[in-house]
């Protein structure tokens, strides 16, 4: 495996590992009028939409792109 896909697993697993907010499970605090795990997730999902963009880009195997197939 080339180190594009080795760098595809690792943005995948430290999402994986950030996906559960048990840091914040008992915190009753509000952020812009939410719960402090809801804010949480709205970034989540931001960051994931980019991490998951960048994977594809690194990980997209090339020949599929090229047209020879045809």
């Amino acid at each position: 495996m080339s180190s594009k896909h080795w760098l595809a697993l690792g943005l995948i697993a430290a999402m994986y590992l950030l996906h559960n907010d048990w840091w914040l499970w008992n915190d009753s605090s509000l952020v812009a009028g939410v719960p402090v795990g809801l804010a949480y997730h709205v970034g989540y999902m931001m960051v994931s939409a980019v991490v998951l963009t960048a994977v594809v880009k690194l990980a997209w195997p090339s020949d599929l792109d090229s047209g020879d197939d045809q």
